[in-house]
């Protein structure tokens, strides 16, 4: 009967902390001729072409570590085109908004939660991005992008190959803040986003 009681105990320990799940974001991005293959991507990830790796952290052998799976870059830097972006376990009426500033469109609306933001098979190179969170008030979005660049300096600090042209980060940006270049034909080839704690 004791052990019954320790394990009806443990089962709705279990069951309230599933049901107080951590809110969290994910989010993918359609890529120049490659569409959505990436997939969505966790808070804190790297989404555009990249590819998967995977890293050994402590002794796996001996069954002291990890093996984890993340995103890098592949080197192969195309345009971002589209953008979804979601919330995960956030509280009833929270909500994340974005809107992309797109080559020959320029700002579109905002939409929110899933909805595209950008274009699908337009050929259309996303320039900027701005995100914000509504009725979420402990927490913050942050994001950076990493786009094209034509400043000379940065054309002498990177190598590149012939056809290519050299990227830079932007710094990290809060809510709501454009994140990229508007009126400059500057394209995105990566994101970060990353919701956090206030």
């Amino acid at each position: 009967m004791k052990s019954f009681k320790v394990y009806s105990f443990l089962l709705c320990f279990l069951l309230f902390l599933n049901s107080k799940a951590q809110v969290s974001l994910e989010y993918t991005v359609h890529i120049q001729s490659d569409g959505d293959k990436q997939g969505w991507v966790s808070s804190g990830m790297l989404a555009g072409k990249s590819k998967k790796v995977k890293k050994a952290i402590g002794n796996v052998s001996e069954g002291e570590g990890v093996v984890q799976e993340f995103w890098v870059e592949d080197g192969d830097t195309k345009r971002i085109e589209g953008i979804k972006i979601r919330l995960k376990n956030a509280p009833k009426g929270a909500y994340i908004e974005y809107r992309a500033h797109s080559e020959s469109k320029g700002w579109m609306p905002w939409v929110r939660d899933g909805q595209l933001a950008g274009t699908e098979g337009e050929g259309k190179r996303m320039e900027a991005i701005q995100i914000r969170l509504g009725n979420l008030p402990n927490y913050k979005v942050i994001y950076k992008v990493k786009f094209e660049c034509t400043k000379a300096k940065c054309i002498a600090e990177q190598p590149f190959n012939d056809g290519e042209s050299p990227t830079e980060w932007s710094n990290w940006m809060n809510e709501g803040d454009v994140a990229g270049t508007v009126g400059e034909r500057r394209r995105l080839s990566h994101i970060i986003i990353k919701l956090v704690s206030k």
